[in-house]
Parts: C-alpha cells; structure tokens; sequence
C-alpha cells in the first residue's frame, strides 16, 4: 500500500478565503500533492465555538496494482477560522482544546448511529426514565472506570445511567463483562446491580465459574463494535441526548 505523506506545514498557509474550493486548491498547491484526489468533507462549527469551523480533508489516490484497480486514501481534520486553517486551536482561559472537541464531535456522530441500535441487552439501565440519561461505555479491568463508579450514586441523584461494557483488557475482562450483563438482568433494584458492578470491578475479583465460549464471543464483539469506531479509552460518559438527536 502506498502511502501519501503529508507535511503539517501546508496548515499555517494564508487563504485568501476559506471556501471549499480554495482549501482543496492550496493543498493541491504543495509538492506531492497536485495530483491527488482532495475533498472537503463534513464541514461544520465546532461546538461552543461559533467563530471556528472545522473539515474533513480527504486525500485519495488510485493506481493500478498488478492486474486490478487499488486505491489509498488519508483523512485529516482542520480547524478554519477566517483567512486561516491550522491544525489546533486552544481555548487557554478555559483549558479547551479545539482539536479535542472535534475529535469527540466526530465520536459521538458514529457512536450515535451504533447507540441507536444496540440491544437491549447490552445495556445496564440504572435510575428512573424521566431524569436525564447518561450514556456510560465502561470497562470492569480499567483502573479509570472504576474510579468513575463511584460516583454511580452520586450521578444517580439527578440523571439515569445507561452502561455498555466496552472492555480494551484481557480474557477475564470479557469473562467478568459477560458475568455483569447475567447478573444484573437477575436483580431488579439499582442497589442490587450496583453490587453486582462494584463486585466485578473490584481489583481483586476473580472469576468463580465458567463462561461459555458464546457469551465471551458475544462480549468481544460487542467490544469491536465501539473499538471500530475510533474509541481509544474508556470511561466515556456522554449525555444520551447528544446521541439520540443526532
């Protein structure tokens, strides 16, 4: 597979106006690149920060290999502000970066399409239907996942918390994820399933008996669901209406 190399430096160039047409003419300006398919895609305001804009440059190349058509393509995201495109920006007074804000924008537009067609039961629900729903991707073995379980009652006071156990660890975190998910489906109170996460998150737990081959298969599908979509760690904690009006 060929590879098309990209120099951060075509980010700090001048525009003389940020439309669509001109952005794709100033990367096809730089050495290497002329020859290239560049397109624009998905532009639109970053959140919180009207004045700021950001796109999907997508830069693709076909050539012939051995007897059939290939093809290579490279995707990056740009910030525009004005005459301006750059590869970040940050909000110093209040500790935002752009960059990061785009990145989790672009998560939650493909994590919404999946949300809105999990199955039942692949979500713990905890709390009561008319607060707000938080969205909890969460995994028993991550250090940071259980430390955000204790605030599970906390949260519980003002919103209701859906989880969905995305485990990045081992074996024995699918084991213990395909556990949790049978468990609570047996208990009806908040209170019973919470023991039954707290007992499966703790650092020392193990597992007391046998998963079956299909329910670790099934977990670790579940897992690559969310993985593919460019989720690098967990806990993510997203309100559920982010997701549903999308």
């Amino acid at each position: 597979m060929r590879k098309i190399l990209i120099f951060s430096v075509i980010f700090l160039s001048l525009l003389q106006a940020a439309s669509n047409e001109q952005i794709v003419n100033h990367f096809k300006s730089q050495a290497g690149l002329e020859k290239l398919n560049i397109t624009v895609k998905n532009r639109q305001k970053v959140p919180d920060y009207p004045d700021f804009e950001f796109a999907l440059i997508e830069i693709s190349q076909s050539y012939k290999k051995e007897d059939h058509n290939s093809s290579n393509s490279q995707k990056i995201n740009i910030l525009i502000k004005g005459d301006f495109i750059f590869p970040e920006a940050v909000d110093i007074k209040n500790n935002v970066s752009l960059r990061q804000k785009i990145d989790d924008e672009l998560l939650f537009d493909d994590l919404a399409k999946v949300y809105k067609n999990e199955a039942k039961e692949n979500i713990i629900f905890l709390g009561e239907s008319k607060k707000p729903t938080l969205v909890v991707l969460s995994d028993p073995e991550c250090s940071y996942c259980r430390e955000e379980l204790k605030n599970i009652e906390s949260r519980l006071k003002t919103n209701s918390i859906k989880i969905i156990l995305t485990s990045f660890g081992e074996l024995s975190a699918l084991e213990k994820s395909a556990l949790i998910y049978e468990e609570t489906a047996k208990v009806k109170t908040d209170k019973q399933k919470i023991a039954v996460l707290k007992k499966y998150y703790d650092e020392s737990s193990f597992i007391s008996k046998r998963v079956s081959e299909d329910k670790i298969k099934n977990m670790d599908e579940l897992r690559q669901k969310y993985l593919k979509l460019g989720l690098e760690s967990v806990p993510l904690v997203v309100e559920e209406r982010r997701l549903i009006g999308r």
